[in-house]
């Protein structure tokens, strides 16, 4: 279950197992339910909005996503080509740019058509990590990098424009199940299921600061 804020906190996304994804309208401490999206036939997994409020963009275990119309409900395009359920969905760039991850790849959409522009694959050796909780891909505040965790254990970071790999960083023994860039996008934070937190100068690889968190 899900759920994001538009920009202006006016309106929220909603997203769960089991049901169509839902726009609700907050005003004065009440909620009402503002659109139904109908369409994935299988459980919605994430959504997002795009940065002004114009696009809605939702993922499922029915391998497609979808780009919505928040005001009619109206999908304006379903997303094809996952072989897999897909189970993230974020806007980027600014909004131009939309992407959809799950176990067979990360794709990168133009957010206005649904076109695509750009399929990246893991390698034979290094898939995409999958949990039931956490993220394996978030994007820097600037929308221009993707921070992605593979299960070798990794953290690579992608350009969003050129989809090539400009980073990486090795969480460590464990899985990396968190991350967030911070600095002005000039450190990403790792966290892995071992309990260790580190601080990373992305760009040359090298760890600042790692501690022993909750244990």
């Amino acid at each position: 279950w899900n759920a994001r804020f538009r920009a202006d906190g006016q309106q929220l996304l909603t997203t769960s197992w089991g049901a169509d994804p839902e726009i609700w309208g907050l005003l004065d401490f009440s909620a009402r339910r503002l659109q139904t999206l109908v369409g994935h036939v299988g459980n919605v997994l994430d959504g997002d909005w795009s940065p002004d409020g114009d696009r809605v963009a939702t993922v499922s275990s029915d391998c497609t996503g979808r780009l919505w119309d928040p005001t009619s409900g109206r999908c304006i395009s379903v997303l094809r080509g996952h072989s897999e359920s897909i189970g993230q969905v974020m806007f980027v760039n600014g909004g131009q740019s939309l992407v959809t991850v799950s176990g067979d790849s990360l794709r990168i959409w133009n957010s206005k058509t649904g076109d695509l522009v750009r399929i990246l694959e893991p390698t034979p050796r290094a898939h995409f990590t999958s949990f039931s909780f956490g993220s394996r891909v978030v994007h820097s505040a600037s929308g221009t990098h993707l921070a992605v965790a593979f299960d070798d254990k990794s953290v690579r970071v992608f350009d969003v424009s050129r989809g090539e790999q400009v980073s990486r960083v090795d969480g460590g023994d464990f899985h990396v199940t968190q991350m967030k860039f911070m600095d002005r996008d000039r450190r990403l934070a790792t966290a892995s299921n071992d309990g260790r937190v580190k601080v990373w100068d992305w760009r040359s690889g090298l760890e600042i600061l790692g501690f022993d968190a909750h244990l």
